[in-house]
């Protein structure tokens, strides 16, 4: 008689929790068929899901790498092309590609994971400037030229929601010319420093351009009236 879904992911756990990850592995796998066998491809996703997370407590980043790929394609199917199963599964591919060093691999799942976010909650989402910031972190480590990509995108989410004077832009652009540094371009890594210290200041002089037009025009009609009394 033929395993069920239900009963072939009872045997993974098991053997999972008893340390067999091999034939754990394999129940896995004939979960997956099963599914897809009956066309239930939302338990193919959890049984892939539930694969990856036991590769990634492994420590087996190379072996979770395939899986979150079959899962991403398999989610794309069943939810669309933007959901939080579909993120979640990104999420974990760009991670066991990073563990791996693997950035240049990396880099279409990771504009692909920050398109999803920005798609389902928005361009300005402060979830986005987190993902953006994140990436733009992983790729300066790594001393990677499309850094810079995701600095950009980041300063420009947390500038127009945050403002110039907020810590977090200040930081951000302090770490972004750090990083222009570090790839020997001085000069562009001052004219962002010199560009975040113009733009608060020039903030500032516009305020106070405002307040001392204010004033005087209070002092020009406190003034008139007196003159008209005077008069």
């Amino acid at each position: 008689m033929a395993s069920t879904w239900e009963q072939l992911m009872a045997s993974a756990d098991q053997a999972y929790r008893q340390g067999d990850l091999d034939s754990a592995q394999g129940f896995w796998l004939q979960a997956v068929n099963v599914a897809e066998q009956n066309d239930e491809m939302k338990k193919a996703a959890m049984t892939l899901d539930r694969f990856a997370d036991a590769l990634i407590e492994q420590k087996r980043f190379e072996d979770a790498g395939p899986v979150f790929e079959m899962a991403v394609e398999t989610k794309s199917a069943v939810y669309g092309p933007n959901s939080m199963e579909l993120l979640s599964s990104l999420n974990g591919w760009v991670d066991s590609l990073f563990e791996q060093k693997k950035f240049d691999e990396a880099l279409p799942v990771a504009r692909r994971q920050l398109e999803s976010y920005k798609t389902m909650f928005g361009e300005e989402h402060p979830g986005a400037a987190a993902i953006a910031t994140n990436l733009a972190s992983k790729y300066h480590e790594a001393q990677h030229p499309d850094a810079e990509e995701f600095y950009k995108q980041a300063l420009a989410i947390k500038t127009k929601t945050l403002g110039y004077k907020h810590a977090d832009v200040t930081s951000l652009s302090q770490k972004y010319a750090s990083y222009l540094k570090a790839m020997g371009r001085n000069e562009e890594a001052e004219a962002v420093l010199e560009s975040m210290v113009s733009s608060v200041s020039g903030v500032w002089k516009t305020v106070a351009a405002k307040m001392d037009k204010r004033g005087e025009k209070l002092t020009d009609g406190h003034l008139g009236k007196h003159s008209s009394d005077n008069n």
